[in-house]
């Protein structure tokens, strides 16, 4: 065999290495073009995965603020709803006198249950002597012949009346109808000593009379048959009065007499 023909063969041997070389070169390309393709699909799906979490992650923040937000309004209801109660609880452990005064007598006990409209005690009310008044209760026949405007003498129980006479006053109220324990003793403000003046009767008429001031007694009003004891004149005093239903001369209490003897000889 030639030496060309030789190198002839040995060419077209290389040319077949090269072809097949070629060949792989295009599956190898074909592969990492198939590669590339999937590489980016991956990419795209994660790209989109992450989209997806960071979309979720903003939802997640907006709903975890919404919920801090409701969690925060809650709280702040419950805490101004137990402020509302701890006040009500305050309020209703609390009793307070819309007048001012001293407290001299608590029929209340501790523990007891009360109710609105329970008695708790007695209140002595600051003020001047002329606020003081006197509440009388008398038997409904002679009630009734009392008007406002009559006279009527206030003898305290500690006072001797044969000595001081009475405080004047004057009837500025009576009661239209009988007065019940219970309306006595929301006055008075002493079931006891409601239960002694009511007596066993069903019911009493009530008058409420005004004291005459004289600020030259020592008690500050004024008396009937003299300038009255040296002593203070405090609320809840027991008193005994009198009031001038009628004042007549002695000659006209005489003549129906005479009259109705007059009749009786005439027959």
């Amino acid at each position: 065999m030639s030496k060309a023909e030789q190198e002839y063969r040995q060419t077209r041997q290389n040319i077949s290495k090269i072809k097949a070389q070629l060949q792989q070169l295009r599956v190898q390309e074909t592969e990492q073009q198939q590669k590339y393709l999937e590489n980016k699909n991956n990419i795209t799906q994660i790209n989109a995965e992450l989209e997806k979490l960071n979309t979720r992650s903003k939802q997640l923040e907006q709903n975890n603020l919404a919920a801090d937000n409701t969690e925060n309004n809650q709280i702040q209801e419950l805490q101004q709803a137990i402020a509302r109660w701890e006040k009500e609880v305050a309020d209703n452990s609390t009793i307070k006198s819309s007048h001012a005064g001293c407290i001299v007598e608590i029929t209340a006990t501790l523990g007891q249950y009360l109710s609105p409209g329970n008695r708790l005690g007695t209140l002595q009310i600051s003020g001047q002597a002329s606020e003081m008044m006197s509440v009388a209760y008398f038997r409904v026949q002679d009630g009734k012949q009392i008007k406002p405007g009559m006279p009527i003498l206030i003898t305290p129980d500690t006072v001797k009346r044969a000595r001081f006479g009475g405080i004047v006053g004057k009837i500025t109220n009576i009661s239209a109808f009988p007065v019940t324990s219970e309306g006595a003793s929301s006055v008075v403000g002493n079931p006891e000593l409601v239960q002694k003046v009511m007596d066993g009767e069903g019911g009493k008429i009530e008058a409420i009379a005004q004291l005459k001031l004289d600020p030259k007694n020592f008690s500050g009003y004024e008396w009937s048959s003299s300038d009255g004891p040296k002593l203070a004149i405090s609320p809840g005093t027991t008193t005994t009065v009198r009031v001038t239903v009628e004042e007549r001369s002695p000659i006209t209490f005489v003549l129906p007499i005479l009259r109705e003897w007059s009749r009786l000889e005439n027959l």
